[in-house]
């Protein structure tokens, strides 16, 4: 899985340095993206136990793009809109499995029905109301996480959390940095996305115990 991760995350590159200037990256951004992409496996490999190996798979593609979009906002500032579609799309199947799933065998359909209502009412808000406070790459970083925790079994509740948890990794680096002011915003605005991805891994790994 972790091939298929720095495929994603490698072609997305190419995208970028074909159509765009290439990413600043050095051999220590590189050796970090590999270090990234290793954690971001074993996590899968966690998650997806026992499963089959297609859901490895779309989550891994889900990974690729959440590292890509990681890499471009620390380095640019911005993450180009193409990289949300493969995630956009393995979230979607994952979604479609997991209601296949629920009818086949007889899961809990209604906690499912649940968890797709208030993701849409969770998409609407990040769309509308929070793409204006911290920008659009990040609601856009909300929602396909969103839709892939609910694919993965989280609830609404579980949405809730990992957006306190992305602010609670974000708060205390940001205060050692000494760039929170006497209001408590920030000085001057950092990468959220990557806050985003780790607040992400984080939540499913606690719903998986």
């Amino acid at each position: 899985m972790i091939g298929v991760i720095l495929g994603i995350a490698g072609v997305g590159t190419l995208i970028i340095k074909r159509w765009d200037a290439p990413l600043p990256m050095n051999i220590g951004g590189y050796i970090c993206v590999l270090a990234a992409s290793v954690a971001e496996g074993i996590t899968v490999m966690l998650l997806t136990k026992g499963e089959p190996w297609h859901s490895r798979f779309f989550l891994s593609v889900i990974g690729g793009s959440l590292l890509l979009a990681s890499v471009t906002d620390l380095l640019l500032c911005q993450v180009y809109n193409f990289i949300w579609w493969p995630a956009l799309c393995a979230a979607l199947v994952l979604l479609g499995q997991r209601w296949r799933l629920c009818r086949l065998y007889g899961l809990r359909e209604d906690l499912f029905r649940e968890g797709l209502c208030f993701l849409l009412f969770f998409v609407i808000l990040q769309l509308t109301v929070f793409g204006r406070m911290y920008g659009r790459a990040d609601s856009y970083a909300f929602c396909v996480c969103g839709a892939a925790g609910v694919a993965r079994g989280m609830d609404g509740w579980g949405m809730v959390m990992h957006m306190l948890l992305a602010y609670g990794l974000l708060l205390p680096v940001q205060a050692l940095g000494r760039n929170i002011d006497k209001r408590g915003n920030l000085k001057r605005k950092v990468p959220f996305v990557p806050y985003i991805v780790a607040a992400f891994w984080a939540a499913l790994l606690w719903g998986k115990r």
